[in-house]
């Protein structure tokens, strides 16, 4: 027969060690928790919630990927392409909430340069690609 386990002595009690970071008190009410510390290489400040395009020194934010949207030109707002920086009087392209001239929406890739309108693009660190080059 196996031999009876003895279940009258208590388990061994594991003490996790005392962490050293400051410790916050939220209004006396028992409940406490680590302070947060800064990333390292980082100012300590971090983004504030709902702030896109904000990001800590040496992140690099993900590629997005999109569609471009041809537009016709409208009377109540004229749009600037983001290229240039000119006045588009006439068609333009939207995505990524930026205007660009139709001949200014082209792959960043200078043996590719070909347009993007019409196909798919990957947009990283500011720089448009079509999906063929990405």
């Amino acid at each position: 027969a196996p031999p009876m386990q003895n279940f009258s002595q208590p388990a061994p009690v594991v003490v996790a060690p005392k962490s050293t970071a400051p410790v916050l008190n939220f209004g006396g009410m028992g409940s406490t928790m680590p302070k947060p510390s800064a990333l390292p290489g980082s100012t300590g400040g971090l983004p504030k919630p709902g702030v896109r395009g904000v990001q800590l020194p040496g992140m690099r934010t993900a590629p997005r990927r999109g569609r471009g949207v041809m537009n016709q030109a409208t009377g109540s707002r004229i749009p600037v392409c983001a290229i240039c920086q000119r006045q588009i009087r006439g068609p333009f392209v939207s995505a990524l909430g930026k205007t660009w001239c139709p001949d200014h929406f082209i792959c960043a890739t200078q043996t590719c340069r070909q347009s993007i309108i019409d196909m798919g693009f990957v947009e990283e660190q500011g720089v448009l690609y079509c999906e063929n080059c990405y």
